[in-house]
């Protein structure tokens, strides 16, 4: 598929997974807007099997420097064996939650499922718990990239966007250009309050899904400062004369 190869465990839900990304325009529909320079660096928060970084290099989109983080330890092992398979071992992965601060989760997770989260709770006793670390945003950011700027960084942490964003601990943000991020959106909690919060770390929406319903929710966003103005290639020829057609 497009040079790429990966291993899916489809009982374990592996088919909404890579092989959903790479065949959907779900997240390539925006990739074609952004402004891309060669080997950029790229954050995967809620990386699945890979499907999103196996995407960029079938979308030959050269990738410098590849961070993916993964909740579910067996969806993790097929994480790392997909990205060393496509990447040739340049990338870091962590098996780990995102949370809005630090802490120690304790989860009850199955094979593996695109809708893996940290709120899956484990009651005391329960033989087939999982001791899982739980870091912030900006720890993770801080320990791999420092103070570098990421060029693209994708979230889809089902749910936990929600504490992440209205926590203190995700101002690295800023330092992204483009971003791309699943809401999790109910009438109890309004994808606005994360939206909300992107805009005041400089983002502005370039394009998303528009459903009212309880589905997720893919936005697209830009920080203003790094991605001068917020303008993707299209609108900067528009501003130039230049026909788009």
């Amino acid at each position: 598929m497009r040079d790429v190869e990966f291993l899916s465990d489809h009982r374990s839900g592996d088919a909404n997974g890579a092989r959903e990304l790479l065949t959907s325009p779900m997240y390539r529909k925006y990739i074609e807007k952004m402004d891309l320079t060669d080997d950029i660096k790229v954050l995967d928060i809620g990386s699945n099997n890979g499907g999103f970084p196996l995407l960029l290099k079938a979308e030959n989109i050269s990738i410098g420097q590849l961070v993916c983080v993964e909740l579910n330890p067996n969806t993790f092992v097929r994480l790392q064996f997909n990205l060393g398979l496509n990447l040739n071992g340049r990338f870091r992965a962590f098996n780990l939650g995102i949370c809005g601060e630090n802490r120690e989760l304790r989860v009850k997770l199955g094979a593996g499922s695109a809708g893996d989260n940290i709120y899956r709770s484990a009651d005391k006793g329960d033989t087939d718990q999982i001791v899982i670390p739980g870091k912030t945003f900006d720890d993770v950011y801080c320990e791999v990239f420092g103070e570098q700027i990421v060029d693209l960084c994708k979230i889809d942490i089902e749910g936990a966007e929600y504490e992440v964003f209205e926590s203190e601990t995700a101002k690295s943000i800023s330092r992204c250009k483009y971003l791309l991020i699943e809401i999790h959106h109910s009438a109890e909690r309004p994808r606005k309050l994360v939206l909300d919060k992107l805009n005041a770390a400089g983002f502005i929406e370039i394009d998303g899904e528009n459903k009212v319903d309880d589905l997720h929710y893919v936005h697209f966003l830009a920080n203003q400062e790094l991605a001068e103005g917020g303008k993707t290639p299209y609108q900067k020829n528009a501003d130039n004369g230049a026909s788009l057609g």
